[in-house]
């Protein structure tokens, strides 16, 4: 029962449910009281009745010295450690008086049955034996002693009471859309803000000037002033407005502080958030978007990295800075390379952060895709991910997109829709190491960073990354000769994800050069002319959904040659 009761007090959601009442009820006043009177009256000494009083009342002293004791520890007066001493102090009777009731014969060991409870509340003390009966003198000390105890205890919570100092606290709440403590939102969508109640009061016994702050992924987005006197109240409905598109999940934070802005807030209370970007909503954007915009890939300079100009790298980290490395590209080519070396545990006042940028120019605002490569090297010794590294990508100081390092061993492609002003706009890409964790050398590595029109937003983009599977095809053996000029072609294909979008089928006529016969077709045949005499050599490639060429064949896949001579 003591066990059962530590279970429902304490573990979630049990201890949410009314049998924490029904639980702890009996701890409280009834269990450690019973478990001391059974090592203390092993035998049938003393009637049911007796046996049941003097547990509740000895309960009460128990959890009342318990618990002022426990007011003197580091653990203070809390649910938490007066359940579990007390569930401590009643195992330790219990075990004791086992050995205590083995003592004497099993006939007079004292045991509890239902039925002989209720014989013995109309007999009274008559189910005791004359020769098992504790002398009067014992029972008058025992009385007398549990008084004491009673009254001790009781003198021991008026002191506690009148000695202690009343407690000074300010106290942070936020309130759902019906005023309530439930019904929190937690899905943001772009031009639908969403709006808090955030409380404080003040019980500090003094004037407090406040500084309350909205934050969203530990950026400020509103800074109040509040002035309380003792017992004041204020309540204030916050909204955030989304301006820009983050993928994944973040923490809208409203942070007290008193009298100046620190490091770690006074108190704090947070909302999960999750941003939404319905699918029909981006395909507006798509169609209102002219396609064929060519030159908007050349928005960033040295967007793929192979000159050493136009990118600004800053770090926190004394021992390092990033550097321009050839061969380290999605394309063997040049790519800049975060080269984190630290192994450790870092202070828990300083995190590292490594980061590159640049300022760019939009010639609008409006809705774009940014695309681009990120590769890291970090290999964990379990399957864990990494939670204390990341890699992160911002928009205009904005956060838009954030994995943990050793995510993907490969290259990530980073596919997702952002939000442009028109003029200046600044991209950071930056690496990440919380403080006051454990982190480990990694390499990080971006290329490609390009800024397309939203019609190229893929539909199979999941959480701002496209699979980087590329697809497979091959073509349909042909036979050795053929006696026409136009015969059937045939090739097939397979994806893992996206699915195949289309193929390239090109020819040659000697196996070197080769020609685009197909440049987009969506088909697994076709019809191909040729000339009598010539040998022919087909191969294919294709295109997934998410952009992804097949590796372009080096070998033919068929040949067949066009031989019109009568047999």
């Amino acid at each position: 029962m003591a066990i059962l009761a530590v279970i429902f007090i304490l573990i979630p959601p049990l201890n949410e449910t009314p049998l924490r009442i029904v639980f702890a009820l009996p701890l409280i006043f009834f269990i450690p009281g019973y478990a001391f009177i059974a090592m203390m009256f092993p035998k049938r000494d003393i009637s049911n009745i007796e046996r049941i009083t003097l547990s509740i009342g000895f309960s009460i002293a128990i959890t009342v010295f318990n618990g002022f004791a426990l007011s003197l520890t580091q653990w203070l007066f809390r649910p938490n450690s007066i359940s579990i001493s007390l569930l401590i102090i009643t195992v330790i009777f219990a075990v004791l008086a086992y050995p205590a009731r083995r003592r004497h014969l099993e006939e007079d060991q004292f045991t509890f049955s239902v039925h002989g409870f209720i014989e013995s509340i109309r007999s009274d003390d008559e189910n005791v034996p004359e020769k098992d009966r504790i002398p009067p003198e014992i029972e008058k000390a025992l009385i007398i002693a549990l008084v004491v105890s009673i009254i001790i205890a009781a003198g021991m919570l008026v002191y506690a009471k009148t000695t202690q100092e009343e407690e000074q606290f300010t106290a942070l709440y936020i309130l759902g859309p019906e005023g309530m403590a439930e019904n929190y939102p937690t899905n943001a969508f772009l031009e639908e803000p969403i709006t808090v109640t955030v409380g404080i009061e003040n019980y500090e016994k003094q004037d407090v000037n406040y500084i309350l702050q909205m934050q969203l992924d530990g950026e400020v987005l509103q800074t109040l002033d509040v002035t309380l006197s003792d017992e004041e109240k204020w309540e204030k409905d916050l909204t955030y407005h989304p301006e820009q598109m983050r993928m994944g999940r973040s923490k809208l934070e409203y942070a007290l502080f008193k009298e100046k802005v620190s490091l770690n807030p006074y108190s704090s209370v947070n909302l999960q958030i999750t941003h939404e970007y319905p699918i029909e909503y981006l395909q507006e954007l798509a169609e209102e978007e002219e396609k064929g915009s060519s030159d908007i890939l050349h928005v960033l300079e040295n967007y793929d990295m192979e000159q050493n100009t136009s990118w600004s790298f800053k770090t926190n980290d004394k021992n390092f800075s990033g550097s321009y490395v050839k061969g380290e590209g999605i394309f063997d080519s040049q790519a800049f390379v975060f080269k984190l070396p630290y192994e450790g545990k870092l202070p828990f006042y300083s995190g590292q952060y490594y980061e590159m940028s640049q300022n760019f120019r939009s010639d609008k605002k409006g809705t774009f895709v940014l695309s681009l490569f990120v590769k890291d090297t970090y290999k964990p010794r379990i399957v864990e991910i990494n939670q204390t590294q990341f890699k992160q990508i911002l928009v205009n100081n904005i956060l838009v997109w954030e994995t943990a390092v050793g995510g993907d061993y490969n290259w990530q492609h980073v596919h997702l829709p952002v939000i442009l002003n028109e003029g200046n706009n600044l991209i950071t890409l930056r690496a990440i190491q919380r403080s006051n964790n454990d982190v480990h050398p990694v390499e990080i590595i971006w290329d490609e960073v390009t800024i397309l029109p939203i019609s190229e937003l893929s539909p199979y983009s999941e959480n701002g990354l496209l699979e980087l599977n590329p697809p497979r095809s091959e073509m349909v053996p042909l036979p050795i000769s053929v006696n026409t000029t136009d015969f059937e072609v045939e090739w097939n294909g397979t994806d893992i994800g996206s699915g195949i979008e289309y193929y390239l089928v090109e020819y040659s006529i000697d196996g070197e050069n080769w020609q685009t016969w197909l440049s987009e077709s969506n088909e697994t045949s076709a019809t191909f002319t040729g000339v009598n005499g010539n040998d022919y050599y087909f191969r294919t490639q294709a295109m997934d959904g998410a952009g992804n060429w097949e590796i372009v064949h080096d070998t033919p896949d068929t040949n067949t040659t066009v031989d019109l001579t009568e047999p």
